[in-house]
């Protein structure tokens, strides 16, 4: 790699492995519809805004008083929306299981908010039903993303991946689609699954209620996770993705010009089983050395240039991948810890880099390293 890899391993031990946990000011009686989100000019500090809320795929928009536009918030940016009232929903029960998420025990709000289910019934209206089951699946990931035990944490991620899905197909033209499809993307890849997980950014990507940005958004994301699965489908997934390229922001075009070159280098080399040992290992090692000096290519080139910090950690996982399928997984080592411990603003990111971690020092023997980054891991949850 171009830079100094004694700097970026000091640094990995030196960055802050606990979460800030953030609040909102609470919300006051007689007030309206409250959303709660983040706000990115913020460092993403958690903000509430009151209002009468109108709500789609494109996002939350709050109207005051005066029927005026107050604030539009990106879905991306929604944390949770408190409602004034729910149809079947005590008021008081409902605050209460508010306050309770707004918190940190994600267990006692997640048991807050079955009991309003449960008591709401099943014959609660539509809307009642939909919100409630967001907030209980949010909860519920959030509940297992705590979870220390990585058996028991797959074991429930997988159901809840397919429920979050199928939440994010039923209201496609809500804004929970977009978290929903998000956090089932994610934990389909942390259980081994991109191409299931590309498949379904590639679902948010056709979605036509989406904003524009979220859409071309979800057609990189599935390149990123294309990357990631075996085959060339990245190729075709970033194709799809250009069709869209002029009205795409700097920090997509970023991206673009990043998985180009990195689709653009070349496939592992076939090892031909008729050459003496030295003349195999003569040969693997030209090949090591020309993947290296094309990556560096790279690194030096559109990634370097990126002024988007997610544009960085995409491009470094993507070298990274590159590094792995051509069986030099000490490269790619340092390719992930560059979006772990400097690029990682993208959460998603992250935790692809530290899970692609965790398998590289499992293949190389190192269980000290490989234990320390399974704790990361959940922390970076």
């Amino acid at each position: 790699m171009t830079r100094t890899r004694a700097a970026l391993f000091a640094a990995l031990f030196a960055s802050a492995a606990a979460l800030t946990v953030r609040t909102a000011p609470a919300q006051q009686p007689g007030e309206t519809d409250r959303l709660v989100y983040r706000d990115r000019t913020k460092d993403g500090k958690l903000e509430a805004v009151v209002g009468e809320l109108k709500e789609s795929a494109a996002g939350v928009q709050v109207f005051g008083a005066d029927k005026k536009l107050k604030q539009t918030v990106s879905p991306q940016d929604v944390v949770r929306v408190e409602y004034t009232a729910l149809k079947n929903v005590d008021r008081d029960a409902y605050a209460q299981a508010n306050q309770l998420d707004a918190g940190p025990d994600a267990v006692k709000a997640a048991a807050a908010f079955a009991d309003l289910v449960l008591k709401a019934g099943p014959n609660a209206d539509a809307r009642t039903k939909r919100v409630l089951a967001f907030r209980q699946l949010t909860l519920a990931v959030r509940v297992n993303d705590a979870e220390a035990d990585e058996a028991k944490f797959a074991a429930a991620a997988g159901p809840l991946a397919d429920k979050l899905a199928a939440f994010a197909r039923t209201h496609a033209k809500g804004w929970e689609c977009w978290p929903t499809g998000r956090t089932a993307c994610r934990l389909l890849t942390e259980l081994g699954k991109p191409a299931d997980a590309a498949l379904l950014a590639k679902e948010l990507g056709d979605n036509p209620d989406l904003a524009a940005e979220l859409r071309a958004d979800a057609r990189l994301i599935e390149v990123g996770y294309q990357l990631m699965a075996p085959g060339r489908g990245a190729v075709a997934a970033l194709a799809e993705a250009r069709k869209g390229e002029t009205t795409m922001t700097d920090r997509q075009k970023e991206k673009v010009a990043i998985f180009a070159e990195v689709l653009a280098l070349p496939e592992p080399e076939a090892v031909d089983a008729k050459l003496l040992p030295d003349e195999a290992a003569a040969k693997a090692a030209a090949a090591a050395k020309r993947i290296r000096d094309a990556v560096a290519k790279v690194e030096a080139g559109p990634v370097a240039k990126a002024k988007d910090a997610t544009a960085r950690a995409a491009g470094y996982n993507a070298l990274g991948e590159v590094y792995l399928r051509h069986g030099l997984p000490r490269d790619a080592m340092w390719a992930y810890l560059w979006v772990d411990v400097v690029y990682n603003q993208d959460k998603d990111e992250q935790i692809k880099a530290v899970g692609r971690l965790i398998q590289v020092y499992k293949a190389t023997g190192e269980e000290e390293r490989e234990k320390l980054f399974r704790e990361r891991l959940a922390k970076t949850r």
